[in-house]
C-alpha cells in the first residue's frame, strides 16, 4: 500500500488546523454578537435623552459590528461551502524552505481583511471613547495626548497593513517582515493604549475620594468596571500579539482577532448601560459616568469635614436635606424648593 507523502499530509493539516481556526472565531465572535444587540437595545430603549452623537457613536458601532458578523459568515462560507472540493492550491501556498515546505493559507476571498480592517476601526473608537471620558475626569493634555497617539498609531498602521493584504493574495509569509513587524506594532500599541486608559482611568477616579462613604463607595465600583472592561480587551489584544508574532505561519491569532472588535464594541455599551445601576449614588435621579460633574466636585470638597448636607429635590417640588457623617449614615429634613436642582457633592 502507498503511503501519502509527508508533504501533503502537512499540507491537509495545515488546511484543518485554518479551518478550525476560523470556525472557532465565528462560533465565539457570533456569540458576543448576540450580546451586543442585546446591549445595544437596551441602551436606545433606557437612554433616550443622551446626546445625539452618543447616539451616533452606539449606531455606527452595532453597525459596523453587524458588518463584520455578516462578512465572517461569507468568508465561513466560501472556504467550507463554495469551494469545499475544490484544489488545495486554493487554500494554502507551499513555498520551499530550508526546513522543508511553508504552509501558508490563502485568503483568496477579500471578506476577512475587510472585516479586520472593519474590527480595528471599532478599537479605534472605542479608545477614543474611553479617552474622552478619561478626559472629562483629568482635563490632563499630556496623558490624553499620549493615549491619541498610541490609539491613532494602532489605526494607521493597521488599516496600511489591510491595504497591503487587499493586493496580496499570499497573506502569511513566514521569513518575510513586511507583515510580520507592523502586527506586531500595531498590536503592541493598541495593548499599551488599552492598559494606560484603565491606568490613567483608576488614578483620577482615586483621587475623587472625598472620605465620604457613599462618594468612595462610588468610586470602588468605578475603578471595578474601568479594570474588568480594559482588562478584558488587553488581554485579548496580548494574545493576538503573542500568537501572530510567534506563530505568523499559523492562523492560531485570529479568533483573537475575530473576537476583538466585538469585545471593545461592547465594553463600550457596558459603560453606558451601567449608569443606571450607577444612578442611586446620583440624588438628581440622573444616569452618572466616569469625568460626571459629582465626582468632579467630590475631589474639591475638603476632606476633613464630618459632615456633608445635600440638598435634593424631587418631582413634587419638595426638598429633602440629608446629612452624612464620614461613617456614611444619614439624617433627613424634609422641607420645599426648586424642582430638579442639586447641590454641589
Amino acid at each position: 500500500m502507498t503511503s501519502t507523502p509527508p508533504d501533503l499530509t502537512a499540507l491537509i493539516s495545515a488546511i484543518k488546523e485554518s479551518f478550525a481556526c476560523l470556525t472557532l472565531g465565528v462560533i465565539i465572535a457570533t456569540s458576543i454578537y448576540g450580546i451586543t444587540v442585546l446591549q445595544t437595545y437596551i441602551y436606545f430603549r433606557r437612554y433616550l435623552k443622551d446626546s445625539l452623537g452618543l447616539k451616533a457613536v452606539v449606531g455606527t458601532l452595532f453597525v459596523l459590528d453587524t458588518a463584520t458578523t455578516g462578512l465572517m459568515a461569507a468568508a465561513l462560507y466560501h472556504y467550507v461551502v463554495t469551494n469545499f472540493d475544490g484544489p488545495l492550491e486554493t487554500f494554502i501556498s507551499v513555498t520551499p524552505s530550508d526546513m522543508g515546505y511553508m504552509y501558508d493559507f490563502m485568503f483568496r476571498d477579500h471578506s476577512i481583511i475587510v472585516l479586520t480592517a472593519s474590527q480595528i476601526i471599532i478599537g479605534f473608537i472605542a479608545q477614543c471613547f474611553f479617552v474622552q471620558r478619561l478626559w472629562y475626569l483629568s482635563r490632563n493634555k499630556l496623558v490624553v495626548g499620549f493615549l491619541l497617539f498610541l490609539a491613532i498609531a494602532s489605526l494607521g498602521t493597521g488599516l496600511v497593513i489591510m491595504g497591503y493584504l487587499l493586493t496580496h493574495t499570499q497573506v502569511l509569509a513566514l521569513d518575510s517582515p513586511v507583515i510580520r513587524i507592523p502586527t506586531g506594532f500595531a498590536g503592541i500599541m493598541s495593548a499599551i493604549c488599552d492598559i494606560a486608559i484603565v491606568i490613567a482611568l483608576c488614578y483620577y477616579l482615586q483621587s475623587g475620594r472625598s472620605g465620604f462613604a457613599k462618594t468612595d463607595s462610588l468610586v470602588d465600583r468605578l475603578m471595578m468596571y474601568a479594570i474588568q472592561r480594559g482588562s478584558l480587551t488587553a488581554i485579548c489584544q496580548t494574545f493576538y500579539v503573542i500568537f501572530a508574532l510567534v506563530y505568523h505561519a499559523r492562523l492560531i491569532f485570529l479568533p483573537f482577532s475575530l473576537v476583538l472588535g466585538k469585545l471593545y464594541c461592547n465594553t463600550v455599551l457596558a459603560t453606558l448601560n451601567v449608569r443606571q445601576s450607577l444612578k442611586e449614588f446620583n440624588h438628581s435621579g440622573e444616569a452618572m459616568e466616569p469625568g460626571s460633574q459629582v465626582l468632579r466636585n467630590a475631589r474639591t470638597q475638603p476632606k476633613d469635614l464630618s459632615t456633608l448636607e445635600i440638598n435634593i429635590t424631587t418631582s413634587q417640588q419638595q426638598t429633602s436635606s440629608f446629612t452624612l457623617d464620614h461613617r456614611g449614615s444619614e439624617s433627613k429634613t424634609p422641607g420645599f424648593g426648586p424642582k430638579n436642582s442639586l447641590d454641589n457633592v
